[in-house]
C-alpha cells in the first residue's frame, strides 16, 4: 500500500524514480518491522496474561473471604449470632478494600509499569479487618494508637523541618 502511494505522488523524472529508492528502502526495512511487530505482540500478550492472572487471583482472594465466613457461619450452628457481628467485619472489610482496589487504581500505569497488588490485596483485607474488629471489641485501643503515633510522627517531623529551615534563615 506504501510503496503504490509512493508511486502515484512520485512519479519517475528523468530517469530517477524516487518511489524505487522509497520501495528499497522498505524492502530492506521489512525484517526490522517486523520484528518490531513480534516484539510488540508479544509484549502485549504479557500484559494481558499479567492482567487476567492479576483478575483470577483477586477473584479467588474473594472467593476465599466469602467461603471463610459462610464456614465460620455454619459451624456455629445454633450459635451463628454469636459470628454474626466478625462475619459482617469481614465482609465489610472486603468490601472496602475491594472499593479501593478497584477505584484507587490507575489502570492504565497499573499495566504499563506492570504493579499490580497481588496478594497485597489479601494484606489490606487484612489490616482493616484488625482495625474493625479494633473499633468493635477492644474500645479501638489499637486504632488509638496508631492515630497517636502518626500525629506524633507529623509533629516530630514538623519540629525537625522547623530546626532545619531557621538554621538555615540564620
Amino acid at each position: 500500500m506504501i510503496t503504490s502511494l509512493v508511486d502515484e505522488n512520485f512519479p519517475s523524472t528523468a530517469g530517477f524514480s524516487f518511489g524505487n529508492t522509497v520501495k528499497n528502502r522498505l524492502e530492506r526495512q521489512k525484517p526490522a518491522i517486523n520484528e518490531f511487530q513480534q516484539t510488540v505482540c508479544q509484549d502485549y500478550d504479557e500484559v494481558i496474561r499479567k492482567f487476567i492472572h492479576e483478575l483470577k487471583l483477586f477473584s479467588a482472594l474473594n472467593l476465599g473471604l466469602y467461603l471463610i465466613m459462610l464456614i465460620a457461619i455454619r459451624l456455629t450452628g445454633d450459635r451463628a449470632y454469636c459470628i454474626v457481628v466478625p462475619v459482617c467485619l469481614l465482609m465489610l472489610a472486603t468490601l472496602i478494600a475491594t472499593g479501593i482496589y478497584i477505584l484507587d487504581q490507575d489502570w492504565f500505569n497499573t499495566m504499563i509499569y506492570d504493579r499490580y497488588w497481588g496478594w497485597t490485596y489479601l494484606i489490606w483485607v487484612g489490616v482493616i479487618f484488625v482495625y474493625l474488629i479494633d473499633i468493635v471489641f477492644w474500645e479501638a485501643t489499637l486504632t488509638e494508637f496508631t492515630i497517636e503515633l502518626f500525629l506524633t510522627v507529623v509533629k516530630t517531623t514538623g519540629e525537625i523541618l522547623g530546626a532545619i529551615a531557621s538554621a538555615f534563615s540564620a
